[in-house]
């Protein structure tokens, strides 16, 4: 959910220049999602899956904390608690995504979807541009020194 609004910048992966805490997050779930997609296609011919998870919007995460935005005055809080606690979800519900992929014996051969709410939804478009995810593959080994044409699973 949080990658749709993202842009990826793959000279600035550690966001080194203009952080911003809520585009971080958002490129780091873009890139996650990418990663994901890629990696599902380089290694289709094996028994390994790859799929992207979005727990969608949870409640007692770190943006719900007591540093965050949201619980710096006492104002804030009694007036966005209630409405976090009706229309966000709980931790359980977050996770039912991840164990449905993770126990459910017809998607044992599914790879390289985005899932949300225990269905497969459509990522955002730029999750599909192959060579700026083959461009994060690789800037991604060059950043943790390893050849990408080496990586066997």
């Amino acid at each position: 959910m949080a990658h749709f609004n993202a842009k990826l910048n793959l000279d600035n992966l550690n966001n080194e220049k203009n952080f911003n805490e809520k585009d971080a997050y958002a490129e780091s779930k873009l890139a996650l999602t990418m990663f994901t997609k890629h990696m599902a296609e380089q290694y289709k011919e094996t028994k390994i899956t790859f799929n992207s998870v979005s727990p969608g919007l949870v409640r007692d995460t770190k943006h719900t904390e007591k540093y965050s935005t949201l619980s710096k005055s006492f104002l804030t809080r009694l007036s966005v608690w209630p409405w976090m606690w009706l229309f966000l979800k709980s931790p359980r519900q977050g996770c039912q995504t991840i164990v449905y992929l993770a126990v459910e014996p017809t998607l044992h051969k599914v790879s390289g979807y985005y899932f949300s709410d225990c269905e497969i939804k459509d990522p955002s478009d730029v999750v599909n541009d192959k060579n700026l995810a083959k461009a994060l593959y690789e800037k991604s080994c060059k950043i943790v020194d390893i050849d990408p044409k080496k990586v066997d699973l």
